[in-house]
């Protein structure tokens, strides 16, 4: 078997099984099986510290979004029927940097997801998130417009596997 080919049975499903679906065919030696499982973890652990740091970034988005939001109900006569103002700018410009940094950390997950469970898995979850949302936004329509309704159930596609 060729590294190309180990590899591609090795990505079709959880890296790990495919290691032992490797094993079955090749019988490698115990200590390469061991160092090829290191390596593993090593690529996983790599991927895990990228996510760290983006969960402080996201940590510090969420704190100047928070900040934003809370110049922003200060009541500004003034600015009464602006729409562009500072405040609203401030917020907008603070999303781009939290949905940027919760989309990293999302692909970290995805990816982390696909190596320790299948792409399957991962690709399901992927496409989970697209429906749920959908769902979550009926529901709170549903609810009588309450569009921060918190309903985490409609996420349990995508956590189950």
């Amino acid at each position: 078997m060729t590294t190309e080919e180990g590899n591609k049975i090795a990505t079709e499903e959880c890296w790990f099984y495919g290691l032992e679906k490797i094993n079955k065919t090749v019988n490698l030696p115990a200590d390469k099986s061991a160092r090829i499982k290191a390596g593993m973890f090593g690529l996983i652990l790599e991927k895990i510290l990228e996510a760290k740091r983006e969960i402080a970034k996201l940590e510090a988005a969420v704190q100047r979004m928070e900040s934003a939001a809370r110049a922003g109900t200060i009541v500004k006569p003034a600015e009464g029927k602006n729409f562009t103002s500072a405040d609203i700018q401030r917020i907008r410009s603070e999303m781009k940097a939290l949905h940027g940094w919760t989309i990293s950390l999302l692909e970290s997950d995805i990816s982390i997801l696909a190596a320790v469970e299948s792409p399957r898995v991962a690709g399901q979850s992927v496409t989970g998130l697209q429906k749920s949302f959908a769902e979550l936004w009926a529901l709170r329509v549903q609810a009588g417009f309450k569009m921060m309704g918190r309903m985490p159930g409609v996420f349990d596609r995508v956590i189950s596997y």
